[in-house]
């Protein structure tokens, strides 16, 4: 979990296992109290004066042996009127909100 240096707006990036589609339907869910937009694979989160912009990167595949695949896509996070303290809240749910059990 990368984050901006002094001076400059809260950012945060992680790698997942979810493909574009899986992530675009997500994100309404995830964030229903933020008014969402999405255009393409950027998606806008706007509480107020302020705005979280999520970039989705090139969607990918990681093979898991000669047989399993799975999607991985790099989200970029970045935090418009947030101290760092907020987007680590808007981060930690979002993670919450994504993470998929294994057993």
């Amino acid at each position: 979990m990368a984050k901006a240096p002094n001076g400059e707006r809260p950012h945060r990036t992680l790698e997942l296992a979810y493909s574009h589609n899986e992530l675009l339907r997500a994100f309404p869910k995830i964030f229903e109290s933020l008014a969402t937009q999405i255009q393409g694979t950027t998606i806008t989160l706007t509480e107020g004066e302020k705005k979280v912009v999520v970039t989705l990167g090139e969607e990918r595949e990681r093979r898991l042996g000669a047989e399993f695949k799975l999607p991985e896509t790099r989200i970029d996070f970045v935090f418009h009127g947030y101290s760092e303290e907020e987007a680590d809240a808007i981060f930690k749910t979002f993670i919450v909100r994504t993470r998929r059990g294994g057993g």
